[in-house]
């Protein structure tokens, strides 16, 4: 990725409606020798990755959450 884009935006196409996931897995990883981290959202059911945010606190999870409730999914 290049510095200028934005990685919480790369949701993977067919999740595009989250109200389909069941159940979900958050996990924090380090990138390039721990100096930038992402916070990925997985789907258990099907095993893959729904949501990729740069960083890992909370504030990394804010786009994810906020798609989830304008598709309709629960708090």
């Amino acid at each position: 990725m290049s510095g200028g884009q934005h990685v919480h935006q790369s949701v993977v196409p067919r999740f595009r409606h989250h109200w389909l996931l069941r159940r979900i897995a958050i996990d924090e990883i380090a990138v390039a020798k721990g100096h930038r981290y992402r916070t990925l959202v997985m789907d258990l059911d099907s095993g893959a990755v729904v949501f990729v945010g740069e960083g890992k606190v909370a504030d990394a999870l804010k786009p994810f959450w906020k798609r989830l409730k304008s598709s309709g999914g629960e708090d």
